[in-house]
Parts: structure tokens; C-alpha cells; sequence
């Protein structure tokens, strides 16, 4: 068995070959050719803010199956804001440990990233230019250098609510991209007036995007809600678009999802999995789509088996 650091995986990652193996595994999952069991998911009730995740998945037919810790512990009562995280890949033949991966929450951020490019660049207008990214933590650095990857974005425009975190978070993404042009907003309203793509990336627990606010022709890509009584958009904004999820079942337990069907503004039935059209979508432009992302077991085996496999040639090498 082999372990790995956080600073040893990431030379080992590169981004076309995961997003050609995450997009794979969405359409796997779709078809039911993957496992990826109920997660395990609570707060912890000690602290304010103290979140875990424990997700385990496999595809069918490859050599490793995976099971990943992710925590965050963002309250006032812990020294800090802190990320946490740990894979596990085994072998799927016999089950034994091959290889521990302390990666501290960095793969999960970036299998994130990967997934939410996947998604947008599947149900977003091809012509899309302006992106509006709400939140100036990991995933708002993360959603758009992914997006950047496979999006010809020419505008960003952010909100944040600490106007020191959107400064420093700004002055990042321009140091990454000079050619972007990237404005700070003091209000959400203002910032997806002109916006094609709005990513959501909070941990909110009161939605901060309104209905009314969503014109015609917008994608929205939602991530920061993954567990309860977090929510990033107004439900009733469900009631005007196409629905789209990485998981039907996962995103009506724990998602934004959940509280248009807790409140019977959609059906189940009108949800449709990103697997299920990730190379056949057209859309009309003036359609509104919104995806919801909790993440999924599979896309940590993805991540995870990818990294042991680079790591395993780097070592014979």
C-alpha cells in the first residue's frame, strides 16, 4: 500500500484526461452501471457549522472502488475555516487497501470543478460568454478554471459577502487569467442581469438567488448545497426551468432540488439526469436550466483511482 500527499498528487493530475473519465461516468451512472451507495452524512452538533461526509462508489468492470472523507468546519468555535479530506482506494478484486490519498479536500475540489464544467458545458448556451459566480470560497476558484477549460468565458462577474474575500479572490482569478475581465458586485441582483451562466457556490442556508431575477436563456449551475439545511436558490426559480441533476435520488434527499419537491413545484418524474444527455442535449435559447450538483461516489472513484494509477507509473518510472 502507498500514501500520498497532498503536495505529491497535484502534478499528477490532468484535466482533459479526468474530464473525459468523469463524463464517462456520468453517462455509467445514468445506466446503472455503477455503485454508489447512500452516503453518510451529518453535522456536527457541538459547533455551529461542522459538516461530514463519508461516500464510497466503484464502476462496474474497473480495478478499484473508493471511499473518501470530507469534512468542513467553518464556525467561529474551530481555529479557522478548515477543509478536510482523505481517500481510500482499494482493489476491487480481493478488497485490500491500496493506497491512502491525504489529499485534505483537494481531489474533492477538484473532481467538483470537473463535474460542474461537465455539466455547464452540457446544458448552457453555446454561446455563452458572461458568468456570474456566487461565492469566493474554494468552488468559486475551482467551477471556473474548469469552466475555463472548455468555455470561451470573456466576463466574470462575482459576489461575495465579505468584500475582502471577493477582492483577494478577484485579483487570484486575474493574476490566473489577465485576458478576463472580472468585476466585483455588491449585489446578486446586479451581477446576473447580463450573466449567460450563474454558478452557485455557498454554503448557504437561506437561498440567496430570486426567481424573479432569472431571465430567459440562463444556466444555472448549483453546488454549494450538498446536505440539509443548506440552500442556494429560491425553489420556486424550478418552476420556470428545465431540471437537471448529477443524481435524481441523491438530489432530491439532499440538494436545492429537495425543497421544490418538498413543496410540490416539480415532480420527480421532471427531473433528468446530466448522464442521461450529456452528448444529445439541445436546448431551445430562451430555456432556463438549472443543475443541481451534490457529487456522487462515482466521481470519487474517477478521481481516486486516476491519482493511484499516475502516482503507480510515476513510481516505475
Amino acid at each position: 500500500m502507498i500514501y500520498l500527499k497532498r503536495e505529491e498528487i497535484k502534478d499528477l493530475l490532468d484535466f482533459n484526461e479526468i474530464f473525459n473519465s468523469m463524463k464517462n461516468g456520468f453517462k455509467l451512472y445514468s445506466q446503472g452501471k455503477t455503485v454508489t451507495p447512500p452516503y453518510i452524512d451529518f453535522s456536527i452538533p457541538d459547533i455551529k457549522r461542522g459538516h461530514v461526509h463519508f461516500k464510497s462508489g466503484y464502476i462496474i468492470g474497473e480495478k478499484y472502488f473508493t471511499l473518501k472523507y470530507s469534512s468542513g468546519f467553518w464556525s467561529d468555535d474551530v481555529n479557522g475555516l478548515l477543509d478536510n479530506g482523505l481517500f481510500i482506494v482499494f482493489n476491487a478484486k480481493n478488497g485490500r487497501q491500496e493506497c491512502i490519498i491525504d489529499d485534505i479536500g483537494y481531489l474533492t475540489d477538484y473532481r467538483t470543478g470537473v463535474a460542474g464544467a461537465i455539466a455547464t458545458k452540457t446544458l448552457a448556451r453555446a454561446n455563452s460568454e458572461i458568468v456570474t459566480v456566487v461565492g469566493t470560497g474554494i468552488q468559486a476558484r475551482m467551477q471556473i478554471q474548469s469552466l475555463m477549460n472548455v468555455i470561451n468565458i470573456k466576463k466574470l462577474n462575482v459576489w461575495g459577502r465579505n468584500k475582502e474575500n471577493a477582492s483577494i479572490y478577484i485579483s487570484e482569478i486575474k493574476t490566473i487569467y489577465p485576458e478576463l475581465i472580472v468585476e466585483q458586485y455588491d449585489s446578486i441582483e446586479d451581477s446576473i442581469k447580463e450573466a449567460d451562466i450563474i454558478i452557485t457556490t455557498t454554503y448557504s442556508s437561506t437561498p440567496l438567488l430570486k426567481s424573479e431575477w432569472i431571465k430567459d436563456g440562463t444556466h444555472i449551475t448549483a453546488v454549494g448545497s450538498c446536505g440539509p439545511d443548506m440552500q442556494e436558490i429560491d425553489e420556486n426559480i424550478f418552476n420556470k426551468a428545465k431540471v437537471f441533476a448529477d443524481s435524481k435520488e441523491m438530489c432530491s434527499k439532499y440538494g436545492e432540488i429537495s425543497y421544490a419537491l418538498k413543496n410540490s413545484i416539480i415532480k420527480f418524474e421532471d427531473i433528468i439526469e446530466v448522464g442521461e444527455v450529456i452528448d444529445t442535449f439541445k436546448r431551445n435559447e430562451a430555456d432556463i436550466t438549472v443543475v443541481d450538483l451534490v457529487g456522487l461516489g462515482f466521481q470519487d472513484a474517477v478521481i481516486g483511482s486516476y491519482v493511484y494509477e499516475k502516482a503507480m507509473i510515476k513510481k516505475r518510472n
